[in-house]
């Protein structure tokens, strides 16, 4: 009896034994990597989040964002207006660097305005919403807030262009990939093109001088020569001209920088 009753206790010292040990291992990862705790306890997603990315819970980022007051579709993608929205969001929340990625601090940040209920400030909230419709777009804080009736296509060309107004001046930058550390002049219009889906490859400011139709558009038209390139977008002027420290590096203005003379006038089909 003493042997037979041994032998039956022995599975379950041996299954009490390897979870003990399962619980051992993961206490000493958690200790050496107190980033993974970090993510798990406070992060309400389990992935970095940044442009191109998309699904379910790109959606649930959008959402939370609107929930806090940053008016973001919800569309699941991962696209140039989401970054804006998050890029808002992490300025107004004092998250530095404001990259426009959603990391774990910007993630659970996030996620105790939405539980505590926090609003984003007024300048923020301005940002994320519309001009009414009929008016131009107008700039607040350096960011181009669309007009309500503007095409969609023209939002997100904004959007775009928002994402990247305070991004420095770069040689050549946006050419090689939209992606970029900087931007030069026709980087930083066909970004912004690019956002709206008017622009599928990078080109250079000469090239843009046969770019869509000839003559100024509706909602946006570009200035280009084989040195330099800017536009107007709803409005409002978007030049890498315009950045100075005085501005924060703004490529947006409400004047024209550039002269007008010298340039070759186009603007994209049907806007």
């Amino acid at each position: 009896m003493g042997v037979r009753a041994r032998a039956s206790r022995l599975p379950w010292a041996v299954a009490a034994l390897s979870a003990l040990t399962l619980t051992l291992m993961l206490s000493l990862i958690l200790a050496l990597d107190p980033a993974v705790s970090r993510a798990d306890a406070t992060s309400p997603f389990h992935r970095v989040l940044r442009v191109g990315d998309h699904g379910g819970d790109v959606r649930a980022l959008q959402r939370m964002l609107t929930q806090v007051g940053i008016r973001t579709a919800a569309d699941g993608q991962f696209g140039p207006g989401t970054k804006a929205s998050v890029h808002t969001f992490q300025v107004d929340a004092h998250l530095s660097p404001p990259s426009g990625t959603v990391g774990d601090h910007t993630a659970s940040t996030l996620q105790q305005w939405v539980t505590n209920g926090t609003r984003a400030s007024g300048a923020a909230v301005a940002h994320a919403t519309q001009a009414p419709a009929g008016e131009k777009a107008t700039l607040v804080n350096g960011l181009a807030v669309a007009p309500a009736d503007a095409p969609e296509a023209v939002k997100q060309v904004i959007a775009a262009a928002n994402s990247i107004a305070t991004t420095p001046y770069l040689y050549a930058g946006g050419h090689g990939s939209w992606k970029s550390s900087g931007y030069d002049c026709s980087g930083s219009v066909g970004f912004a093109l690019h956002g709206g889906g008017l622009l599928s490859q990078t080109e250079d400011s000469g090239q843009m001088e046969t770019y869509g139709l000839p003559g100024a558009g509706q909602w946006i038209t570009l200035y280009t020569n084989a040195g330099h390139v800017y536009a107007k977008i709803a409005g409002l002027y978007y030049d890498t001209a315009a950045q100075s420290s005085s501005n924060n590096e703004d490529r947006w203005s409400t004047r024209r920088i550039s002269p007008a003379a010298g340039f070759i006038v186009r603007h994209p089909r049907g806007y």
